[in-house]
């Protein structure tokens, strides 16, 4: 008999709402959608991320647009790039030189990515913001 005794407390606590296995719960004032502010964005953490490059690892992504910056333009140029921390390789088979919208040095190119999953076509572009920083604009698998 000693056994239900121990169940019978136990349930009424829990029917009170005194125990709870999760949920949650929101402090503030009896008027709750006078705090509320409406927004097309849902916020579900804190700690926001960097994008990753579609495709390929980010320090890959850094020493080809490294490599595009370096480059010299001319025709028919390849140039061969290789990250060691990756293993990753690949070619660039083109490079053109434009202005872009400010009137700043911008090069769009093509290359391969070679992993040890494949070999993979990719397009992209960069931008120059400032005497020796170059800006990743986008960078995409071919189509």
């Amino acid at each position: 008999m000693r056994r239900n005794s121990a169940i019978i407390p136990l349930f009424f606590a829990a029917s009170l709402g005194v125990l709870s296995s999760s949920g949650c719960a929101i402090k503030g004032t009896d008027d709750l959608a006078a705090d509320l502010v409406p927004t097309d964005q849902i916020v579900t953490n804190s700690v926001a991320r960097a994008a990753k490059i579609e495709g390929v690892e980010q320090s890959d992504a850094d020493l080809i647009k490294a490599t595009i910056a370096k480059a010299s333009v001319g025709p028919d140029q390849t140039i061969n790039w290789k990250n060691t921390e990756t293993g990753s390789s690949g070619t660039v088979v083109s490079i053109k030189d434009f202005k872009g919208n400010h009137g700043q040095a911008c090069r769009e190119f093509k290359t391969t990515v070679d992993t040890f999953t494949g070999i993979s076509y990719y397009n992209g572009e960069t931008c120059k913001v400032s005497d020796d920083q170059w800006v990743l604009s986008w960078f995409k698998p071919a189509e």
